[in-house]
């Protein structure tokens, strides 16, 4: 493999990564859903979610009123192989809350956390997808 075609897919599994931060803050859980292969999962907060069917579930029950914003840098991916790689995204989480009859910018806080994705990507017939997602927290906002 000639770097131009690991250049090439380095960049398709970071553009999976900003996606998934970008559909999780839209709501667009069905669109979430897509970047996992069929066997794929996501982890966080001692929670594993098998399968894009039981991803869009959970992101389905998210109340409408919270919003969002994943914030992803410092996104690094290193080929295993031609059908595998695996990364590692810093993200800061910002969060809030909006009435449904409110419009405009909502107060600005702290990052709700700072944390890292650590990923499984696999090359399907379908392209790159997600295989494993894994959340960590390394920083997360105390209450009190």
């Amino acid at each position: 493999m000639d770097e131009m075609q690991r250049a090439l897919i380095e960049k398709q599994c970071e553009r999976l990564s900003i996606r998934f931060a970008n559909y999780v803050d839209q709501g667009r859980a069905e669109d979430v859903a897509t970047l996992f292969s069929d066997d794929g999962s996501f982890s966080r907060a001692g929670q594993v979610l098998d399968g894009p069917d039981q991803l869009r579930a959970f992101l389905e029950k998210r109340p409408p009123e919270r919003v969002t914003r994943h914030v992803c840098t410092n996104i690094d991916v290193n080929l295993v192989s031609p059908n595998e790689a695996t990364g590692v995204t810093y993200f800061l989480l910002f969060e809030g809350s909006r009435a449904a009859d409110s419009e405009g910018p909502l107060p600005l806080m702290s990052p709700a956390a700072l944390g890292e994705y650590h990923d499984t990507f696999v090359l399907t017939p379908q392209g790159w997808r997600i295989k494993e997602r894994s959340a960590q927290a390394v920083f997360r906002q105390v209450e009190g």
